[in-house]
């Protein structure tokens, strides 16, 4: 019921989801089944990334792309490194890490 509210509604808010959920349980019973169910749901990001490489039919020598972009948003800092794969001249991130800080490097300036 999940998957076809999602296809249906397009869109991962819970609440507007588990209107569609229809039967006999009220929406509010259904948004807190959805809660209780991804609070305890570990992703497998390995396995999805499997997935998604076998339904596309990636070639396997890879071509692989480094980004890494900063956004700051008042006093909060967004610094995000990614790995990609290249396919059909688009990078599909596959890793990503969140780095604390701004810049791109752990390495002591030079002119310092």
């Amino acid at each position: 019921m999940f998957l076809l509210a999602l296809l249906k509604i397009k869109t991962v808010n819970l609440s507007e989801l588990s209107l569609e959920f229809g039967g006999l349980a009220l929406p509010a019973s259904n948004h807190k089944h959805l809660q209780r169910f991804f609070r305890g749901f570990d992703l497998d990001y390995a396995v999805i990334a499997k997935a998604i490489v076998d339904w596309m039919k990636i070639p396997r020598l890879w071509v692989l792309s480094k980004d890494r972009i900063t956004w700051e948003f008042g006093c909060h800092i967004y610094n995000i490194l990614t790995i990609g794969v290249v396919h059909e001249g688009v990078a599909l991130p596959w890793l990503w890490w969140m780095r604390g800080k701004k810049g791109n490097s752990d390495d002591e300036p030079l002119w310092c």
